[in-house]
């Protein structure tokens, strides 16, 4: 019994070792893979941002007096803000772990990847990988290492590589609660008074005239129209001007009455200190947004209901759109 205890007991101090030295080596990838910010930045601070694979950039936004701009070949035009704010919001702060170091290839980190760029206070140079193993993380480097890191969020296809993509289509600024004024031409005169709006003198439906500004405010373009020319377009004298009032400024809307595109679906429209040429759908725009005064005045009790029409509107609204 003594013979075997003496060959047991150097084999369980063996044994003992080995499990203190798997659970160091745990303890110590555990901690290596304990997750951090891996970068941050503040997006107020950030004037422009450029991606393109390897040496190459498509994408150029630049923030010039506050707002956005993309450029397509030689021209810089509107971005779309709130796009660009949303990525810049994401990406201000992200988390990871370190991965790996070099076998850039695999993770798609070589002369290859993506390679984003943002130029604040302290400027940011990324490469981005392939997706990670959850499709909710990618890999990535800083473009001057080769540590590899995992990190939150499957950032390639948010990096459009279309310029396009980027530009603005909203074509007002102003939401419905902001509005003071909206004249349509000669045509419709648009006021918000202490008691509600008033429309060309008269009193206006409250719910239909909501409902005709969030369609209005929320017209978006389709198309670019840049190569056609404003000359060509009828823009110089256009057929219909939309004014939109409200106490931060006045945002006014050229649309001409010459369609064009496929089957004549587009109205070229231009905002006022903007270089792009919008194509906004022709339909919609004549039918549901440049109406007649009295299709907002309110009724009196004797006249149809104001709740079925306000219905009627709102299915009007979502065949349109």
């Amino acid at each position: 019994m003594k013979r075997h205890s003496r060959v047991l007991f150097p084999v369980a101090v063996v044994l003992g070792l080995l499990l203190l030295g798997v659970e160091f080596t745990l303890r110590q990838r555990n901690r290596a893979l304990e997750e951090r910010v891996v970068w941050s930045f503040s997006p107020a601070e950030v004037d422009s941002l450029r991606w393109g694979k390897g040496d190459s950039v498509s994408v150029v936004l630049v923030r010039r007096d506050g707002t956005w701009w993309v450029r397509v070949d030689s021209t810089l035009y509107p971005a779309d803000a709130n796009r660009v704010n949303t990525l810049l919001d994401d990406l201000s702060a992200v988390k990871g772990v370190r991965w790996a170091k070099g076998d850039l290839a695999r993770y798609e980190l070589d002369s290859t990847g993506l390679v984003v760029e943002v130029f604040a206070r302290t400027p940011l140079r990324l490469v981005v990988g392939k997706t990670g193993p959850t499709f909710e993380q990618s890999f990535v480097r800083f473009a001057d290492g080769d540590e590899v890191f995992l990190v939150r969020g499957n950032w390639k296809p948010r990096f459009l590589l279309n310029p396009t993509a980027w530009r603005r289509r909203k074509l007002f600024d102003a939401t419905a609660e902001e509005v003071r004024e909206v004249r349509l031409g000669d045509r419709l005169h648009l006021v918000r008074a202490d008691t509600g709006f008033v429309v060309n003198g008269m009193p206006a439906d409250s719910q239909k005239t909501t409902l005709w500004l969030r369609r209005l405010l929320g017209l978006s373009s389709f198309s670019y129209l840049d190569t056609l020319g404003r000359d060509t377009l009828g823009l110089d004298e256009p057929a219909y001007v939309v004014e939109v009032v409200t106490a931060r400024d006045t945002e006014r809307l050229k649309v001409s009455d010459r369609p064009v595109g496929p089957n004549r679906t587009y109205l070229p429209a231009v905002r006022e200190g903007d270089p792009s040429i919008y194509g906004v759908n022709r339909t919609h725009f004549e039918s549901n947004l440049w109406i007649p005064p009295d299709s907002l005045v309110a009724r009196d009790t004797t006249g149809q209901d104001t709740a079925r029409q306000a219905e009627e509107e709102t299915e009007r609204e979502s065949h349109g759109s």
